[in-house]
This record gives structure tokens, C-alpha cells and sequence, in this order.
């Protein structure tokens, strides 16, 4: 059902919880444009976008999961230690495959994280074109560290991720 109102080109869906969220410091990721480097003999690259992306809404996961910040930088890691935690929230967005491929080179997929589907329950909507019912649960890509050291656990779990709150996160 999700496919007929979602546009043909951005038909995959992502779960996002930290950094990438809206006002948060790496959210210029999703409109940055990078260089391409160009082709073998050619004058140079182009700039280009990382692809196609809309926001669509809030929700939350409907299994409850670890959220911490770790590590010197104080990057949010979302624990796929499913009963543990709270219900995180985050936002909804609809991408097309080379959007998904960007954000799985920037996630270092799968050395680091992995990308585990999920069930989002909405709880905002946060597009006039893409109507999301509030309550409806959506199978949405997120990212989560699967291979993580137990000491983890013992830190404090979050419901939602807010740089202005959480301990600063710093670039790697």
C-alpha cells in the first residue's frame, strides 16, 4: 500500500534517529552536493546531489530499542537490543536508490552499522503531498549497530536524540 502513495522514484523508506534529523548537525548531508570526479577523459566532474529525498513524518519505533551517545564524539548509536530502551523517535523519510546508497556509504554500511528493517509507528505528519495517517505503522530502513560492546548497555538509553540536550556531538 505504502508503494501506490509513495513517488515511483523515492519508493524506499528510512528511519532516522540522530544526527541526520531535522536542526541537527548532520542534516545538511541530505541537500549537499558532492563532486563526481567526472569520467575517465573528460574536462572534470560535476556537482550533484546525493539524490532524491522527502520528509515525510515523525514516528517512533514500535519495538523499544536502545539509544545512547557514545564514544569521544558523542555520536548516537541506535543498539538493535530489541525490549531494551524506549520507543525512539525520529523522522520518516522517503528516498530513491541513490539517496539509499549515499546514506549506506555515510552509515559505512555494513562494516559498522547495519540496515535492519523496522516498524515506525507515525506520529506526525510532516507532508502536504504524502498523507501519513497518525497510528499507521510503516516498515521503514534504519541503521543499527548489531556487533557492539556490551559496556554499552549500561549507558543511559534516550527517546529521542537532541544535540542541544545530549552531550555535544563533534565531527570524526
Amino acid at each position: 500500500i505504502m508503494a501506490d502513495i509513495l513517488p515511483k522514484a523515492t519508493n524506499n523508506l528510512v528511519f532516522v534517529y540522530g544526527t541526520l534529523k531535522t536542526n541537527e548537525p548532520n542534516n545538511k548531508f541530505w541537500s549537499a552536493e558532492i563532486y563526481d570526479g567526472g569520467t575517465r577523459g573528460s574536462r572534470g566532474g560535476d556537482m550533484r546531489k546525493h539524490g532524491l529525498f522527502q520528509l515525510l513524518a515523525k514516528g517512533e519505533t514500535v519495538q523499544k530499542l536502545p539509544l545512547v551517545v557514545a564514544t569521544k564524539h558523542n555520536v548516537p548509536f541506535l543498539l538493535h537490543k530489541p525490549g531494551d530502551g524506549h520507543h525512539v523517535e525520529g523522522e520518516i523519510y522517503c528516498v530513491d536508490d541513490k539517496m539509499m546508497n549515499s546514506l549506506d556509504i555515510f552509515e559505512d554500511v555494513p562494516n559498522y552499522y547495519k540496515k535492519i528493517i523496522s516498524e515506525i509507528k507515525v506520529s506526525e505528519c510532516l507532508n502536504d503531498k504524502i498523507s501519513l495517517e497518525r497510528g499507521t505503522i510503516v516498515k521503514c530502513s534504519s541503521y543499527q549497530l548489531t556487533n557492539f560492546k556490551p559496556e554499552l548497555l549500561k549507558l543511559k538509553f534516550y527517546k529521542t536524540y537532541c544535540s542541544a540536550v545530549v552531550p555535544p556531538y563533534t565531527e570524526m
